[in-house]
């Protein structure tokens, strides 16, 4: 337990890459907020998501558990009964243990915690907005939230076993009508100032801050529709690659469906777009650390910015997330405490570490099957040692299906895709993971590597047994 209870700040975006973040080498997408947090900032280089899907991967921050441990598989179900899209009833969550303590709290921003009783019904918020006050506020100011139909796509998904389709947002780019002073990620942003300014001295606050940018659809609001030219663009090596050796599931499922057919042009435009939703983002996280510099409390204060999950982009011919590839799983994340060293870090850790390392500071005693592990030994002390591999899941959209575990160790990474070929990567010598090494027998690294994932799965209960 620690011996002060500090103020909490979680700001989290959605589907946000690593490489769209000054701190982590863009030279090109524009982070001044970002980059100014970073600056005197714990920088974590190898930090994972635990789903790439949105509300399991949320979860898994609300709970410190792994998605197949506290129930939430699926970002929504088709299923009547919304099985495997609910966490399970005995789920503790941060906002729970929060509001116990006596945390004045704050939650603004878009709400994927599918939890019975929902959030906004229990009791310990001193302000809670998310998209219904939105529309409130739109509605009171003579405007409308605008129609994006026209950016989805149709997909086919195995829901309970037969062929679905659905419509999904695809990678079509456009300009969002709404003014940007009346966007919902800039309303999030001044509900999350007004609750600082509000906060009393008498008794810590806690502030969960969710932006919904840069979340598809890709439409943005001038002038960051055309803020960046897709002429200036450098794509990576893996830029539209084929699916060579790699799992032919992909194709079967949204990933490759909607990253298939775009061309070189539109998925340039594509991605000139999604850095102006990203430097929209960024100002809009600039006016919440703008608000708190004003209050003077960086000092007491445990800050985090991490996104859920990446965003494919083209790369691998793939778009959103639902993989277990660098660009959907590994994420950036900085992180400042009143008792760290600054400076970067190279030690593995994922989303089930935010809730130990966040009770920590608040001086909250941990439950007892929490999966994770408080990461203050490593924001005081870059030579902390904490563990050799971290794992990452996928169960499925809309129905389970598509079966995905991957572990990561220092150097590798292992994955097996239910029905389908495993892959092998060395990401020291293969960084955008283009040659998978695992073909024929299975070499003795990769057979190390499934052992970990299988005792990983017996010790967190997994569902899925590979054969």
């Amino acid at each position: 337990m620690a011996e002060k209870r500090h103020n909490i700040v979680l700001i989290m975006t959605d589907q946000h890459r690593r490489d769209c973040v000054g701190a982590y080498g863009s030279s090109i997408v524009r982070t001044p907020s970002l980059d100014r947090f970073a600056d005197g900032a714990v920088v974590f280089d190898r930090y994972y998501t635990n789903t790439p899907l949105c509300a399991p991967a949320r979860c898994s921050i609300a709970t410190g558990r792994y998605a197949h441990a506290h129930g939430v598989l699926l970002n929504s179900s088709l299923r009547p009964d919304r099985k495997f899209a609910r966490l399970h009833k005995d789920e503790v969550l941060l906002t729970d243990l929060l509001a116990r303590a006596g945390y004045d709290m704050g939650r603004v921003g878009i709400d994927h915690i599918h939890a019975d009783p929902p959030l906004w019904q229990r009791d310990g918020f001193a302000k809670y907005a998310s998209r219904p006050e939105y529309r409130e506020y739109l509605a009171a100011n003579g405007l409308e939230d605008a129609d994006l139909s026209a950016y989805k796509r149709a997909v086919t998904e195995v829901v309970m076993g037969r062929a679905a389709e659905t419509g999904y947002s695809s990678p079509d780019a456009g300009c969002h009508p709404c003014p940007p002073e009346h966007f919902f990620d800039t309303w999030v942003a001044r509900e999350a100032v007004g609750f600082l300014e509000q906060t009393k001295d008498d008794a810590p606050f806690a502030l969960l801050c969710y932006f919904w940018l840069p979340h598809p659809p890709v439409v943005v609001p001038e002038p960051y529709f055309s803020m960046y030219d897709p002429a200036d663009l450098q794509p990576p090596p893996h830029f539209m690659a084929p699916l060579e050796g790699k799992p032919q599931m992909h194709m079967r499922h949204l990933s490759g469906q909607l990253g298939a057919y775009p061309t070189r042009e539109a998925w340039l435009k594509t991605t000139a777009v999604y850095y102006g939703m990203v430097t929209m983002a960024d100002e809009c996280i600039g006016m919440v650390l703008d608000a708190l510099a004003r209050k003077g409390v960086q000092d007491e204060t445990l800050m985090v910015f991490v996104p859920d999950h990446g965003e494919m982009l083209g790369c691998h011919s793939l778009y959103q997330k639902m993989v277990c590839y660098e660009d959907s799983i590994h994420l950036p994340c900085l992180m400042r405490a009143p008792d760290m060293a600054a400076g970067r870090r190279g030690q593995l850790a994922s989303h089930v570490d935010l809730l130990p390392t966040i009770l920590d500071y608040a001086g909250i005693d941990s439950p007892g099957n929490l999966q994770g592990m408080s990461l203050r030994p490593v924001l005081q002390d870059a030579a902390a040692v904490t563990r050799d591999a971290v794992f990452s899941e996928y169960n499925g959209n809309k129905d389970l299906n598509y079966f995905q575990r991957a572990v990561i160790t220092e150097r590798y990474k292992y994955i097996e895709n239910e029905g389908d070929i495993s892959e092998l990567y060395d990401l020291e010598e293969d960084p955008y993971e283009m040659r998978n090494l695992a073909v024929g027998e299975p070499s003795d690294i990769e057979q190390d590597l499934q052992r970990r994932l299988r005792e990983w799965q017996r010790e967190t209960g997994d569902m899925i047994a590979f054969r």
